[in-house]
């Protein structure tokens, strides 16, 4: 039986002009919703208006020629963007892809923005469709893994995230997707526990989950040092510290 999960919020991305913020999305995962507030912040980017990605582009991107016009409508709405015009960002966006059918960063741009809107499924549309032209575009196949994740569709989010790990191992955000979704799924403990870890420097609360996981097994002291380990980031006045500190105390009987 899988684990019921509540996933609920909007997704914020980075953009050409870094920009984050931080999105609360309740979990109620049996065993720690009441203290597994987590908040996922993941660091999604567009392409620079007129700078080549070369490090992902597909031999079609090569010899695609992008029109100028279109080139024109992606940097209007990288700056609007930097204005915080979301809505106008939209609108040159889909200009650019009216002109360029074949612009697959603009889609990925198109997925960002609608994300931050809060549609996520129209987000997770363009996001595939930029994949469908670029199969490899690492920003695009990120972004799905995380927007699956984010409509608390972890089954399919699971194969996106590999996928993405694959092409760039570093990126924290989808260690935590792939690692959370393997809780969800009930996947395998190793490879969660791993991926757990591995998001940790960027979402300290993937302890808690890692934690939840060791107690389950029976591997106790390694649970209440995760829990440990958690408490060691974050501010001695942070919500719910007191409470990890009695899980731990339990943990240590």
């Amino acid at each position: 039986m899988k684990t019921q999960i509540s996933l609920f919020g909007l997704i914020f991305f980075f953009t050409s002009v870094t920009v984050s913020a931080q999105v609360e999305t309740p979990r109620q995962m049996q065993g720690y919703r009441d203290y597994l507030d987590s908040h996922l912040a993941p660091h999604m980017t567009t392409e620079r208006a007129g700078q080549a990605n070369t490090s992902t582009v597909s031999l079609q991107q090569l010899q695609h020629k992008i029109p100028k016009e279109a080139q024109k409508e992606q940097k209007k709405a990288s700056d609007a963007i930097r204005k915080g015009d979301n809505q106008l960002a939209l609108l040159h966006m889909q200009n650019a892809v009216k002109i360029d059918p074949e612009f697959a960063d603009v889609y990925n741009d198109l997925g960002v923005v609608l994300g931050w809107l809060g549609h996520m499924d129209q987000a997770a549309e363009q996001f595939q469709r930029a994949i469908e032209l670029v199969p490899d575009h690492y920003k695009a196949v990120k972004n799905l893994s995380i927007a699956l994740y984010m409509l608390g569709r972890c089954d399919e989010a699971l194969p996106v995230a590999r996928r993405a790990l694959r092409i760039d191992p570093a990126y924290e955000q989808v260690h935590y997707v792939l690692g959370f979704c393997l809780v969800a799924e009930n996947g395998d403990t190793v490879e969660a526990l791993t991926n757990l870890e591995r998001a940790a420097g960027d979402f300290p609360k993937a302890r808690l989950v890692a934690s939840e996981i060791l107690a389950e097994s029976g591997r106790r002291d390694e649970a209440a040092q995760e829990l440990e380990k958690y408490l060691d980031s974050v501010p001695l006045g942070a919500a719910g510290r007191k409470k990890v500190e009695e899980q731990i105390a339990q943990l240590r009987q």
